[in-house]
């Protein structure tokens, strides 16, 4: 009777350990398969948020177009309107408007728009003088850039919607960088960033900041050490941004915004 016993002990004790091993295993692919469900929501998770942010890019962008193509369509309007009558007021205004309303990538529907203003049967003789004298002014620039073409430039931006704070700043820039810089490799230019053109795809500026190339990043730094040093700003150091892709070739952009 003894063998026996022992017998159906050690098949016992074999099926228990046998028990062990499967639990163990189940335990093990229960522990796996929570694992790569984990896995999968986290990737999910990710792919969703990088869904939704493409989505936004997409409906700024679809907001941005119909932006502008409600501002053509007014401003197309005005023209209409300005042209039925013999008022120079009238004109002047609305060519100001086209002027300076029109984003930097409609030129060409700018242009347009000046040449209805400019051979419409009621147009003033005054509104064509000064169409005139605007078309002298742009051969004037244009062959300006042709003469500077070799000429390292830095453009200095204040905003429109903070000029009384930005446009003084950015003059200060201009002077200390003219002074900096020899005139005949480097040109220091003020300019407006209007509240138009800064909706545009590619500014956008909300802060202070420098604008370069990679290969500007020496000249970048020195320049944004020459500003702080001369403590032109109170509060915000312009922010060293480089573009991610090469965009104009021996250019620099500074865009003053705040204090």
């Amino acid at each position: 009777m003894t063998k026996p016993e022992a017998t159906s002990n050690n098949f016992f004790s074999k099926v228990s350990n046998v028990q062990n091993i499967i639990l163990s295993a189940i335990a093990i692919l229960l522990a796996i398969s929570t694992y790569n469900s984990s896995k999968t929501k986290a990737e999910n998770e990710a792919a969703l948020a990088e869904l939704k942010v493409s989505a936004q890019k997409t409906q700024n962008r679809l907001d941005e177009v119909n932006f502008n193509n409600e501002l053509k369509f007014r401003l197309f309007t005005e023209v209409k309107e300005a042209v039925l009558k013999s008022d120079t007021s009238l004109q002047q205004a609305v060519k100001l408007l086209v002027t300076n309303m029109m984003p930097l990538e409609d030129s060409l529907f700018k242009r347009n728009l000046i040449y209805i203003l400019y051979t419409a049967p009621k147009s003033t003789p005054q509104i064509k003088a000064a169409i005139r004298n605007d078309e002298k002014e742009e051969i004037k620039f244009r062959q300006e850039e042709k003469r500077l073409a070799n000429v390292f430039t830095i453009d200095v931006f204040y905003l429109e919607d903070l000029e009384i704070e930005s446009k003084p700043r950015a003059q200060k820039i201009v002077n200390l960088l003219a002074s900096k810089y020899p005139l005949d490799k480097y040109r220091v230019r003020l300019r407006k960033l209007t509240r138009v053109n800064n909706l545009s795809r590619g500014f956008n500026i909300d802060r202070n900041q420098i604008r370069y190339e990679s290969n500007e990043e020496g000249l970048a730094t020195e320049i944004n050490k020459a500003i702080t040093d001369a403590k032109i700003f109170q509060i915000e150091q312009p922010f060293l941004r480089k573009n991610r892709v090469s965009i104009t070739k021996d250019y620099l952009s500074i865009f003053v915004r705040n204090m």
